[in-house]
């Protein structure tokens, strides 16, 4: 990751169709029958490992980096501004927007700017994206709007015929000094999981899918790491002998 102007900047890609959803594997066969007695059994033993994988945690999540770090919020930092500029006209609700960008505020301490930025030559030969030319306008609005070293940019560059539905251009991120300290690479990586996530719900609208991603982000990053090993044991007892049981010791790596 670079350094320019003061002011700490990396990007995400945006490679893929905003349309595209989610795709779900086939079936498992159903196997021979077996006894009643071991079914039970089979049974007791599914019931155990559906609830140790609630524990662990849901599908939506499952690419999303866990926090390992503690985090003091920013207190007293930000000059607070307006939360976001739609040079495309692609925002119809800024009230679901901005609730998602004012948790992240509150939790962080750090105040989220989003911007979209229409199709430009600068910043595109052909479906090439010219990303010093990208940085430098970010750089550009951060001096101009911002004097304060905890904003955190969030930008879209549209492509050419980009669309709504589509959003085939390019995600990048610029961050003051201040905001350096609580958005790390990890916290980035954070925020880029639930990102990825919220883009292939296509029931989300544009609004919800970065309001959700901060919201999220925000929540995560500022909660209490989880390193170690968390420990769940479940007792399954046998239905013909109450004395006897089955344990089933699971360790988690959180």
């Amino acid at each position: 990751m670079a350094t320019v102007g003061g002011h700490h900047h990396n990007h995400f890609h945006s490679g893929w169709g905003w349309g595209w959803g989610p795709m779900y594997g086939p079936t498992p066969p159903r196997g021979p029958g077996i006894g009643g007695a071991f079914i039970g059994s089979i049974i007791a033993i599914i019931i155990c490992f559906m609830i140790v994988l609630a524990m662990t945690g849901n599908n939506n999540s499952s690419q999303v980096p866990k926090n390992t770090k503690q985090r003091e919020a920013l207190s007293g930092v930000v000059n607070k501004t307006d939360w976001y500029e739609d040079q495309i006209g692609w925002i119809t609700n800024k009230n679901v927007l901005i609730s998602g960008l004012e948790d992240f505020y509150q939790e962080t301490g750090i105040q989220p700017y989003v911007l979209f930025v229409p199709y430009s030559s600068n910043y595109w030969n052909g479906s090439d994206f010219n990303a010093t030319s990208a940085d430098a306008y970010l750089e550009n609005v951060y001096s101009s709007k911002f004097d304060d070293e905890a904003h955190f940019i969030f930008a879209y560059f549209a492509c050419q015929n980009d669309s709504k539905s589509e959003m085939e251009g390019e995600f990048r991120y610029l961050s003051g000094y201040s905001a350096d300290t609580i958005m790390d690479s990890e916290a980035i990586n954070i925020l880029w999981g639930y990102f990825e996530n919220n883009y292939y719900d296509t029931s989300l609208s544009i609004e919800e899918m970065i309001s959700n991603t901060f919201s999220q982000t925000a929540t995560s990053i500022m909660s209490k790491p989880t390193n170690g090993w968390d420990f769940a044991k479940v007792v399954v007892r046998n239905n013909r002998n109450s004395c006897s049981c089955l344990d089933f010791i699971y360790d988690i790596k959180k």
